[in-house]
């Protein structure tokens, strides 16, 4: 059961001017702060490779932010906003999406792309906000990634620009569907990759396409009255064997990638102790008194046996899970992360691992000029 959790513990006061509008110029040039059992330090991200516990296993989420705002118009002028959310055909052409303006968009109305008249959208099924487009130059796709606008957070108060489809990605972004980006792997730079990998350390790959409810804030004032937004998620054979193979500590890259790892030891929980055969991860078991007690070498065998039986090259689950204090964490050694909103679940994250040291962390980072949030400055937290 999840524990009872005020919202209100978890709000602090920054200065507008902390907040990131624009990212580092040099990625891996953005602060870093060093909190290592109760000890904070300040660095610079460059030297993370030299900071990293000895042996330890970066994890990292490929995904690929989609440029998800389009602008429409129909035929009569009127402008409609459509922000794309989850393809639902294979060929991209159907995607469930939020539309500005709904209620001038009618059932039989055909949307032209403001910038691409050849790009056009109408209504696959108004009731579950299904929209099909067609492009008569390309393939979908191609025509969303040269017509659509990147997602910037709402915090974010500036007009996307051409450099933020290239700064608001991640450098091995692969996988497409995110609308949001794993922000921690931004400071990454093909430098740093290089340098972590000489220092002995090793990285794996996860896939969670991040969706707009990592911005839900938390409205309820008690956290099991917060209903959790669900992700997919995906990892192949060959990194699910890295991560459970790996005899050091387990440093996921963000939170999306610390919410795939602890998925994994619930998944496995779910279906070793409680017997459920779905690959939806609950928030619900993850609380459960028995989880406390399932150990990582009982998810390490669990997922050894399905490797060995299962004819899936990839395991792809949804996560709904909730990581906040009282949680058991499972995989993650520590994480990698930047800095985040009051009142959010990614800062129950955060005490999740660090207790009420949290405030420790934020105080610091705001005395010391830390930039905040998705193009803000970064941490390493070792509990």
């Amino acid at each position: 059961m999840i524990p009872l959790i005020d919202i209100n513990e978890y709000d602090f006061e920054y200065p507008e001017n902390l907040v990131a509008e624009f990212p580092n110029p040099e990625r891996d040039q953005s602060k870093l702060l060093h909190y290592n059992k109760g000890v904070i330090s300040d660095n610079v991200f460059l030297q993370l490779p030299k900071i990293l516990p000895p042996n330890s296993l970066l994890v990292f989420n490929d995904t690929k932010v989609i440029p998800a705002r389009l602008f429409f118009k129909k035929e009569t002028g009127a402008e409609i906003e459509i922000f794309l959310l989850k393809p639902i055909s294979q060929d991209n052409k159907i995607w469930n999406c939020i539309v500005g303006n709904r209620a001038k968009f009618k059932e039989k109305d055909t949307l032209y792309n403001t910038t691409n008249s050849n790009f056009t959208a109408k209504w696959y099924d108004k009731q579950k906000n299904n929209i099909e487009f067609q492009s008569s130059d390309e393939e979908i796709l191609d025509t969303i990634y040269n017509n659509g606008h990147i997602p910037l957070p709402p915090y974010i108060k500036r007009a996307s620009v051409t450099s933020d489809s290239e700064t608001y990605q991640t450098i091995f972004a692969n996988h497409v569907g995110a609308v949001a980006a794993p922000t921690a792997s931004l400071h990454f730079t093909k430098e740093v990759i290089s340098q972590t990998k000489l220092a002995g350390h090793k990285i794996a790959f996860c896939t969670l396409h991040v969706g707009l409810g990592t911005f839900l804030p938390v409205k309820s004032q008690y956290i099991h009255d917060h209903i959790m937004h669900s992700e997919d998620f995906f990892i192949s054979q060959e990194q699910l064997n890295i991560i459970i193979n790996h005899d050091g500590p387990i440093i996921p890259v963000g939170t999306t990638s610390m919410r795939v790892l602890e998925s994994l030891g619930v998944l496995a929980f779910q279906s070793q102790i409680l017997k459920q055969s779905s690959n939806i991860v609950n928030t619900n078991s993850a609380f459960h008194s028995y989880f406390r007690n399932f150990e990582r070498i009982q998810i390490n065998e669990f997922w050894k046996n399905w490797l060995h039986q299962s004819d899936s090259r990839t395991l792809h689950g949804s996560t709904q899970l909730l990581i906040a204090p009282g949680y058991p964490i499972k995989l993650s050694t520590g994480i990698i992360t930047n800095f985040h909103q009051p009142k959010s679940t990614l800062l129950l994250l955060i005490a999740a691992l660090v207790d009420k040291n949290w405030k420790c962390i934020y105080n610091h980072a705001l005395q010391n000029q830390y930039k905040l949030f998705s193009y803000g400055d970064s941490s390493l937290i070792i509990p």
